[in-house]
């Protein structure tokens, strides 16, 4: 059954991340779902060092990267690309540094790393399912001119994303994310 549960997992994820990618590739952001990611598992480390709920702290420390992120604006002259991929170096920094203190760090750090595949379960499904289903509705609504559109843009890509890493890993969703994408690609824009 646990293989029923990852290829199940698999085909949820790609039913919505590459429609999400679709909007990652068009507005040239795609290191945002590796840096959201990364933010969160930060959260979730500290969670886990201080005998916390790792997610709850999670999904407050992605708000404020979210929230960070947006203040960009959509056109500016500071290469966007660089300050997601700088996010994502300082804060998988900070997660191996906050792991790696504690008892049996190697594990969590491979979990949070590759996500967990085969110990995909029903409640997981349940997540992956509703959080895509929830960021493809959402990601319809945003506006990437706007300050709180681009908060609802890049908070529906954390809703599926970083969910979708904890349970299949960083390469698969990062594959389904933008490989789509980039094969209907034709002269700078998506193919009809």
């Amino acid at each position: 059954m646990i293989l029923w549960f990852s290829l199940i997992a698999c085909l949820f994820a790609s039913l919505y991340l590459p429609v999400l990618g679709q909007q990652v590739l068009k507005h040239r952001i795609i290191f945002i779902d590796l840096a959201l990611a990364q933010v969160a598992a930060v959260g979730y480390a500290i969670g886990i060092a201080t005998d916390g709920n790792g997610m709850l702290y999670a999904a407050v420390i992605t708000a404020v990267a979210i929230l960070i992120i947006a203040a960009l604006p959509e056109q500016t002259d500071m290469p966007k690309e660089g300050i997601m991929g700088a996010m994502y170096a300082v804060a998988a920094s900070l997660g191996m540094i906050i792991l790696a203190s504690m008892p049996h760090a190697e594990g969590q750090m491979m979990a949070l790393l590759f996500g967990s595949m085969l110990g995909v379960d029903e409640k997981e499904l349940f997540t992956l399912a509703a959080s895509g289903l929830v960021a493809v509705i959402l990601i319809r609504f945003h506006d990437m001119k706007h300050y709180l559109g681009r908060v609802l843009f890049y908070t529906s890509l954390a809703i599926a994303v970083v969910p979708a890493i904890y349970s299949l890993g960083v390469v698969l969703v990062f594959s389904l994310l933008v490989i789509p994408g980039l094969v209907v690609w034709k002269n700078g824009q998506m193919g009809n």
